[in-house]
């Protein structure tokens, strides 16, 4: 029963496919669940009933077609969620000039 009461829950957007498996294997492997959607917009569409704005996202900072992850993030943060996480392949990203953002990590799953 311990096993069950760590469980979390976490979403990645990433327009990428391989993240979405490479992040839903570790996953699994982890005890852990998650979701996963190619843009911010499909996450809102399906989250309309959500009511946990605790869960953590993690949202890539290349979305694709010039579509900027810490810019769309905002999105989220304005309906109310908290825990928004950048990834990215870059060292140097900064957050200052994005409040919302709560930090930024790696490619790699952080669970």
């Amino acid at each position: 029963m311990l096993l069950n009461s760590l469980k979390k829950m976490f979403v990645l957007i990433d327009n990428d496919k391989l993240m979405h498996l490479s992040w839903k294997l570790k996953a699994a492997k982890t005890a852990n669940t998650i979701s996963c959607y190619y843009s911010v917009d499909e996450f809102i569409n399906d989250s309309a009933n959500l009511d946990d704005m605790s869960l953590i996202i993690y949202i890539d900072s290349d979305l694709g077609e010039d579509t900027k992850g810490e810019i769309e993030a905002k999105k989220l943060s304005a309906i109310g969620f908290k825990n928004l996480y950048i990834t990215t392949g870059y060292t140097d990203f900064k957050t200052e000039d994005y409040p919302w953002i709560k930090g930024v990590i790696s490619k790699h799953p952080p669970f």
